[in-house]
């Protein structure tokens, strides 16, 4: 029950943001669907659709029809990342509200562990002009903030290159 609450919250996000207007049938839910499976599986973005094809059989489980490099390049470049980002956050304060009830008894410690990261992800200066890091290459930098206690990020932050 609580999945399909989550599901609908998701597409009121989507609705919101008119995230599916224009789209013919890879919709918003669809790419998150993809984004969790490349995630979940560690892929590199060069192989995210060669893997995802020679999985083909299995998209119906998934609601999906087809997918390709264009698809998806197409949905990345033109989907609002609001959507996104409170999708994120609500996922979050759901895994949040759920692991505190439920905290792991071995981890004691008087004060809060926290985590920090920053990564880099380089995208093609020649689509994404406004991630000028240098002549020839483009970034965005993802800072985040991770509870080491509770297992889950706290924070993100993105900037330009």
């Amino acid at each position: 029950m609580q999945a399909i609450f989550l599901i609908y919250k998701f597409e009121t996000l989507v609705y919101t943001h008119s995230g599916d207007k224009g789209v013919g049938h890879f919709c918003t839910w669809n790419l998150l669907q993809v984004l969790f499976i490349v995630h979940l599986t560690a892929q590199p973005s060069i192989s995210i659709c060669n893997s995802l094809q020679s999985q083909a059989n299995y998209w119906h489980h998934l609601g999906l029809n087809s997918i390709s490099r264009n698809n998806l390049s197409h949905a990345l470049m033109k989907r609002p990342n609001e959507i996104l980002m409170e999708a994120f956050f609500m996922f979050l304060f759901k895994i949040q509200s759920k692991r505190g009830k439920n905290r792991d008894k071995q981890f004691k410690s008087k004060n809060p562990l926290k985590s920090i990261d920053s990564t880099l992800v380089r995208l093609c200066i020649t689509i994404f002009s406004w991630t000028k890091l240098r002549e020839t290459i483009g970034g965005i930098w993802f800072h985040f903030s991770f509870d080491n206690k509770d297992q889950v990020p706290e924070f993100l932050a993105t900037r330009e290159g």
